[in-house]
C-alpha cells in the first residue's frame, strides 16, 4: 500500500507520460487532476465543453415563451432510437471530432451502457451502467466514481480518437454526459476495455491521490498573521513578486466559542486583489471563498476545504491557484458583531506566472418566487477563462424539493445555451429524493437542515478536468422551479479565471446584515412533502 509519504513526494514529479503537442495520452488527461495551475491557462482554441443530456428538447424551441423554455419532462429524451440486432438501444450523445468524456451523471442507473468509438458499428465496450459508479468495475473506482447524495457520477477520463456514440438500454433515464473535444488532427488514444486496463495503475494513483485530498507544490514559500479582530477590522497579507499563491488557511482556535456561526462566515469578506487593480477580483463571503457556504460541518473537497481538529478549531482552506506577476493582496473583514481570533497561512510559490487570474462573485436574493419559473444568474463573466467553481446556498420552507430548474450555460454569446441540464440535481451530482450531507472530491452538500429538502442547504460543485472553457463570455443561468407558492432565499457564487481586467455583470455584494442567513420556523405538517 503506497505510504502517504511516497505519494506527495511522487506528485511533485508528475508521474503520468504526457504525449508530444498535438498527441494526448491517457497520462495528459490524468495529469489534470495533480496540477491544478493548469486551470489558469488561456483555453486553447479549438477546445470546447460539449454537453449532452435529457432536458425537455422543446424547451429549446422558445426563448420567448416561459411555458416551452421552462417545460420539465426531462428524462427519457435520447438523440435518437437505433436497432442493434434485434435490441433497441436509446442515443445518449454522439461527437464526431477527437475528444474524452469528462463526467457522466445519472439519477438512477438501470439497464446497460455501451460506447461505440471510432465508426465501430458494434459497442466497443458495454457494461451495466450501475457498474460505472458502484466500485464493481476496477476501472471506474471511488473517488473518481461515486454514489454520494443519491446521485450517480462518474469521473474516470473516456478517450477517443475520431468519434464515439454512448447508448443506453433504459429508455426513461435522466441523464448528463459533458465532453471535451479537441481541433482535428489532435490525436487521442481510443476507448477500449484494454485501454483502462492498461491505465489501472495510473488510475489508482489518482484515486488515492483525491482520497488522501493532500497535494503540495514545489518550491514554496508562506506568510504568517495572526490577531484578535474587532467588527469592521480587516487582516490582509501582501505578497511582491510574480508567482501563485498555492493554499490559504484560516485557523479559527476559538470556534468553539463562537454561538452563531452563520453570521461570522457571512459577515466576514473576503477580497483577492492581484497585481495592484484597482478592484478586487475575488469579492465573497467567507464561507463561500472555502466552499462551506452557512454551516461548519467539515468538507473535504478538492479544491476547498473544513477541517474539524481535536481541540476544537477549525481550519478552513482554500487550494485554487491564484497567479500574480506584480504583487496579490489578500483581504479579510470582519463585518460581523463578533471579536475573532483568526490565524492565516498563505503559501505560494514564486516563478513566471500563469495568464489568467482568480476571479469570484456572489449573488444573493431574499424571498424569491420559483412559482411562476424564472432564471438565476449564476455567472455573467467576460473571458477568455474557465468557470471552474459554483456553490448554493437555499433556505427553503417546504420540504419538497425545490431544485427543479433546469441549469443554462451560454458560450461566447449564443442564443440558446449549448450546455443545458436537465435539473439542478445533475449540476451537484445529488438526487432529487436524496436529502443526505456528504463530501467528495469535486460536489458537497455540508448543510441539510430538514426534515427532508425544509430549511437552509448547501451544495457546491468543483469543476477540474471538465472546466467549462469560454472565449468571449459565459453566461450561466439557474432555472428556479417548484410546484409550491414559498418563497425561498438563494445566495449563489462562482469562481472562475479570466484576465485580470475582465469584467462581470454580477451585482454587488450586499451589506452584512443583507448577508447574514435568516432564521428558520420549525417545519409543521403544513409544510411537508406531499
Amino acid at each position: 500500500m503506497i505510504s502517504l509519504t511516497t505519494l506527495l513526494f511522487a506528485l511533485s514529479a508528475t508521474p503520468f507520460q504526457v504525449e508530444s503537442a498535438g498527441q494526448l495520452g491517457y497520462g495528459d488527461l490524468l495529469a489534470e487532476f495533480s496540477d491544478l495551475s493548469l486551470l489558469a491557462e488561456t483555453p486553447e482554441e479549438g477546445v470546447a465543453l460539449v454537453h449532452f443530456s435529457s432536458t425537455d428538447f422543446k424547451s429549446k424551441t422558445a426563448p420567448d415563451d416561459a411555458a416551452i423554455w421552462f417545460s420539465n419532462e426531462d428524462r427519457g429524451n435520447f438523440l435518437a432510437t437505433e436497432k442493434l440486432g434485434e435490441e433497441s438501444v436509446y442515443l445518449m450523445a454522439e461527437c464526431n471530432q477527437p475528444g474524452a468524456i469528462m463526467r457522466i451523471w445519472v439519477d438512477s442507473p438501470q439497464g446497460d451502457i455501451l460506447f461505440f468509438v471510432d465508426g465501430a458499428e458494434q459497442p466497443t465496450m458495454r457494461m451495466p451502467l450501475a457498474s460505472l459508479f458502484d466500485g464493481s468495475n476496477e476501472s471506474f473506482q471511488s473517488p473518481l466514481a461515486s454514489t454520494n447524495g443519491g446521485g450517480f457520477v462518474s469521473y474516470v477520463p473516456l478517450p477517443f480518437d475520431k468519434s464515439i456514440k454512448v447508448a443506453c438500454t433504459f429508455d426513461n433515464l435522466a441523464y448528463s454526459l459533458d465532453v471535451r473535444t479537441y481541433p482535428e488532427g489532435t490525436r487521442l488514444p481510443s476507448l477500449s476495455a484494454k485501454l483502462l486496463n492498461d491505465q489501472a495503475k495510473d488510475l489508482s494513483f489518482v484515486n488515492k491521490l483525491l482520497s488522501h485530498r493532500q497535494l503540495v507544490a514545489f518550491p514554496r514559500k508562506f506568510t504568517n498573521q495572526a490577531g484578535r479582530f474587532r467588527p469592521n477590522m480587516e487582516q490582509h497579507i501582501n505578497i511582491n513578486g510574480s508567482g501563485a499563491i498555492r493554499s490559504i488557511t484560516v485557523s479559527m482556535p476559538d470556534a468553539a466559542k463562537i454561538k452563531d456561526f452563520g453570521s461570522v462566515l457571512s459577515g466576514l469578506r473576503v477580497q483577492v486583489i492581484a497585481d495592484r487593480a484597482t478592484s478586487p477580483q475575488v469579492e465573497l463571503p467567507f464561507g463561500a471563498f472555502f466552499g462551506i457556504g452557512l454551516g461548519k460541518s467539515e468538507h473535504n473537497g478538492w479544491l476547498t476545504r473544513v477541517i474539524h481538529k481535536k481541540d476544537g478549531s477549525i481550519d478552513f482552506v482554500n487550494l485554487m491557484p491564484m497567479p500574480f506577476s506584480e504583487a496579490i493582496r489578500v483581504e479579510i473583514i470582519n463585518e460581523s458583531r463578533q471579536k475573532l481570533f483568526l490565524k492565516t497561512r498563505v503559501v505560494y510559490e514564486v516563478g513566471d506566472a500563469r495568464p489568467l487570474r482568480l476571479h469570484g462573485a456572489w449573488h444573493q436574493e431574499q424571498d424569491v418566487a420559483m412559482h411562476p419559473a424564472q432564471d438565476w444568474s449564476f455567472l455573467n463573466a467576460e473571458g477568455p477563462g474557465r468557470l471552474i467553481y459554483s456553490s448554493l446556498s437555499i433556505r427553503n420552507l417546504n420540504r419538497d424539493w425545490w431544485g427543479s430548474g433546469d441549469h443554462k450555460i451560454r458560450i461566447d454569446g449564443e442564443t440558446i445555451p449549448s450546455i443545458w441540464g436537465p435539473c439542478t440535481a445533475s449540476v451537484f451530482g445529488v438526487n432529487k429524493a436524496n436529502a443526505e450531507t456528504f463530501s467528495t472530491p469535486f460536489s458537497s452538500r455540508t448543510r441539510c437542515d430538514g426534515p427532508d429538502h425544509y430549511g437552509w442547504s448547501m451544495l457546491s460543485r468543483s469543476y477540474v478536468h471538465d472546466a467549462i472553457p469560454f472565449s468571449k463570455s459565459l453566461e450561466f443561468d439557474l432555472g428556479l422551479q417548484s410546484w409550491s407558492d414559498e418563497k425561498v432565499d438563494i445566495a449563489t457564487a462562482a469562481i472562475w479565471y479570466a484576465p485580470l481586467n475582465a469584467g462581470h455583470q454580477m451585482p454587488q455584494m450586499p451589506d452584512p446584515d443583507q448577508r447574514e442567513p435568516r432564521f428558520v420556523p420549525e417545519a409543521t405538517i403544513e409544510n411537508s412533502a406531499g
